[in-house]
């Protein structure tokens, strides 16, 4: 009513029934309306007990009892609130009825409703479909869903619960989304908070930055830091923990410190604890007295007694154990049996296993199958196959192995790869390596870059650079070496430099050698001090002394070469050079050598284009062009003949220039001149000239007209240097003495001597009364230059 007596106030104390209320201020004892707007409602001691209304819109509503579909006011309070739909700034209620709540703050012993909207819920209980509010603090929570700041509550008993902190002595929520949860006893499906504090709880899934608890029970554990006396999970993952009795089927963590567990599959960072059954897991550090895992991998650890089936770790110190697999980057260890695995740094006592890889290392005694590794260093030890960067070890035993670096006292290898190594004695059967430096050894294949050994047996190899003292070896292939004594079946290498040595088959691009034998071979360039061989072949050559059956391209092919003293039985050459030799067949486009012998058919056949001897001793010489000091032969067929002196049974010439000439027959299709002597046969031919006279080269030998005017021409020389050297010192002698009296005179004077004139100059000096120096030097016309001193002394 508006206007009305009382200027809008109504007043009632039997009650108001009416359809539609209007009213400014409205107190009365009951109200009974279908929908109202009231500014002001006062009910309850200045206003009525029950309100019920199908809609209430007030600024204060203050009842005892709310009962409407739709309440909205700024401040509500009453005892007992029952709406579809609740809309308030402050709800003070002992329980409160609704669908739908939305209020600033809610303050009720029971809140029922679907959803409930708050910035503060306070209850002593509650039902909430779906709760939202910045603080919630209550005995007992029951909803579906909770997005709150923080939760405060006896029990907590939600599907899905999202807020910053959650206090609750109990609670059963599917899954929980908090920065801090603290609770006697935790229940959830799953848990996703910054820090858990509990004395017990069940989790399917927990995901925390912190857990403090006595006792979790948890499918799934996710957490930055774990402190917990007893920890039951299926999968744990944490950064820190400290547990007493970790059983789990899966951790995961950064930091773990237990007592004692059991665990299926862990991985962590740093794990300290008594005693650790895993069946696998991967850990960073861990440091523990008794650890019994049958996958475990770790960075770096110690354990005191090791028994897994595979270990895998960075670093690892155990007394003693027994693994399966072993993979790790450094293991220390006093007794360590394994089956296989990876080291990167082993230093042990005893180690004992199948497969063994590592980069390097230390140990006493090495009993292992396989061994791959970068650098091991051990005592002795037996492996089968070895594969590794660096090994300095004093005795070694391998069937098999690959080493970058090898130092060794003693190696017996079957099968040995290297880069390089020191071996003081090495026994194997194949070798490969890039270096290789052993005082004695015996290997059945030797493949290697560069081996430097005192002595070395092999049966096969391939050697880049091969420096030994001896080497004895079936077959050996080498770029380039040295070796004082090389004893082998065959070698084949580019350069190869021995002082004796003994070879069944020698392929080589060079060879420099002091003493080399060799049943065949094939060399592009020899240079050696002395060569025995069956069959040699080469491209060039210098020699000593080469003793040989056959050398050609099939048995001794030579471009050229230089000789002391050859013997072979067939020899094919463009330049060879020899001090003496004695060869079956020689092939050659030119022979230059001092002494080439044949007495007792030493030489079947010699046929040259070229040759050019001093003395020739052959049973047959056929050539087109001979130049000889001294020839003897059965049978010479000679297109140019050319000899000193010739001593042959039957000669065939074109052209021959002979000093002197013994032969039984001689047949001269065009011109025989001679000079001095023909010897042949029955009789002494003379002519006025010896022409084409070549010149003398030993001291038995004929000089030519050429050689004379040579030593004509010296003698001039000799006599005009001579005559100028007399007149040099005549016209020194012309000089004036110092006169009487004087202490400093200079002088000039002339000579001639022979037709040759001179002019000197003379500087004297008195240094004392009785003794004076005197200095000239003269010059000659030819530019010869002569000088003096002299000093005197008088009394």
């Amino acid at each position: 009513m508006t206007g009305g007596p009382n200027n809008g106030l109504l007043t009632s104390d039997d009650g108001i029934s009416t359809p539609n209320l209007t009213a400014t201020d409205l107190t009365a004892g009951t109200i009974t309306s279908t929908n109202g707007t009231i500014n002001t409602l006062s009910s309850g001691s200045i206003t009525s007990g029950t309100v019920a209304a199908g809609s209430i819109t007030a600024t204060r509503v203050t009842t005892t009892s709310l009962s409407t579909t739709s309440a909205t006011a700024t401040s509500l309070t009453s005892t007992s609130i029952s709406t579809a739909t609740l809309t308030a700034g402050t709800v003070s209620a002992g329980s409160i009825s609704a669908g739908t709540v939305s209020a600033g703050s809610i303050t009720s012993g029971t809140v029922s409703s679907t959803n409930v909207t708050t910035t503060n819920l306070s209850a002593t209980s509650g039902t909430v479909g779906n709760l939202t509010s910045t603080s919630i603090s209550t005995g007992t929570l029951t909803a579906g869903t909770v997005s709150a700041g923080s939760i405060t509550a006896g029990t907590v008993s939600s599907t899905n619960v999202t807020t910053t902190n959650v206090s609750a002595t109990s609670g059963t929520i599917n899954t929980l989304s908090s920065a801090s949860i603290t609770a006697s006893t935790v229940s959830a499906g799953s848990v996703t908070t910054g820090s858990v504090s509990s004395s017990n709880g069940t989790i399917q899934s927990l995901t925390s930055t912190n857990i403090v608890a006595t006792g979790v029970t948890s499918t799934n554990v996710l957490a930055t830091g774990i402190t917990s006396t007893n920890i039951d999970a299926t999968n744990l993952t944490s950064n820190t923990g400290s547990i007493a009795t970790l059983t789990s089927t899966n951790v995961s963590t950064t930091n773990v410190t237990a007592s004692n567990g059991t665990i299926n599959t862990v991985s962590s960072t740093n794990v300290s604890t008594t005693n650790l059954t895993a069946s696998n897991g991967t850990i960073n550090t861990l440091s523990s007295a008794n650890v019994s895992t049958t996958n475990l991998t770790a960075s770096n650890g110690t354990i005191n007694t090791l028994s897994s089936a595979n270990v895998s770790t960075t670093n690892l110190t155990a007394s003693n154990g027994t693994i399966n697999t072993l993979s790790a980057t450094n293991v220390s260890t006093t007794d360590l049996t394994a089956s296989n695995g990876t080291i990167n740094t082993l230093s042990a006592t005893n180690v004992s296993t199948t497969d063994l890889t590592a980069s390097n290392g230390t140990i006493n005694t090495l009993s292992a199958t396989n061994v791959s590794t970068t650098d091991l260093t051990a005592s002795n030890g037996t492996i089968n196959t070895l594969s590794a960067t660096n090994v300095s070890t004093t005795d070694l035993t391998a069937s098999n192995g690959t080493i970058n670096t090898l130092s060794a006292t003693n190696v017996s290898t079957t099968d040995l790869t290297a880069n390089n190594g020191t071996i003081n004695t090495l026994s194997a059967t194949n070798v490969s390596t890039t270096d290789l430096t052993a005082n004695n050894g015996t290997i059945n294949t030797l493949s290697a870059t560069n081996v430097s050994t005192t002595d070395l047996t092999a049966n096969s190899g391939t050697i880049n650079t091969l420096s030994a003292t001896n080497v004895s070896t079936t077959d050996l292939t080498a770029n380039s070496g040295t070796i004082n004594t090389l004893s082998a079946t065959n070698v084949s290498t580019t350069n190869l430099t021995a002082s004796n040595g003994t070879i069944n088959t020698l392929s080589a691009t060079n060879v420099s050698t002091t003493n080399l034998t060799a049943s065949n071979g094939t060399i592009n360039t020899l240079s050696s001090t002395n060569v025995s061989t069956t069959n040699l072949t080469a491209s060039n050559g210098t020699i000593n002394t080469l003793s040989a059956t056959n050398v050609s391209t099939t048995n001794l092919t030579a471009n050229a070469g230089t000789i002391n003293t050859l013997s072979a039985t067939n020899v094919s050459t463009t330049n060879l050079t020899a001090s003496r030799g004695t060869i079956n067949t020689l092939s050659a486009t030119n022979v230059s050598t001092t002494n080439l012998s044949a007495a007792s058919a030493t030489v079947n056949a010699l046929t040259a284009g070229t040759v050019s001897a001093t003395t020739v001793n052959a049973s047959t010489v056929n050539a087109t062009t001979g130049n000889f000091q001294t020839i003897t032969a059965a049978n010479g067929n000679i297109t140019v003949l050319n000899t000193q002196t010739g001593n042959i049974t039957t000669i065939n010439a074109v052209t021959g220039n002979v000093t002197t000439l013994n032969a039984g027959t001689v047949n001269v299709t065009g011109n025989v001149t001679a000079g001095g002597t023909i010897t042949a046969g029955n009789g002494v031919v003379a002519n006025g000239r010896v022409q084409n006279v070549a010149p003398g080269v030993l001291p038995t030998d004929a000089a030519n007209i050429s050689q004379l005017n040579q030593v004509r021409s010296e003698v001039q020389d000799m006599r005009k240097t001579s005559s100028t050297g007399a007149a040099i010192a005549l016209a020194a002698a012309s000089v004036p003495a110092l006169e009487a009296g004087k202490s400093f005179g200079v002088g000039v004077g002339v000579g001639s001597y022979d037709g040759r004139s001179a002019i000197a100059a003379a500087a004297s000096f008195r240094i004392g009364e009785g003794a004076q120096i005197k200095v000239n030097i003269g010059s000659g016309n030819n530019g010869k230059v002569g000088g003096g001193i002299g000093a005197s002394w008088s009394w």
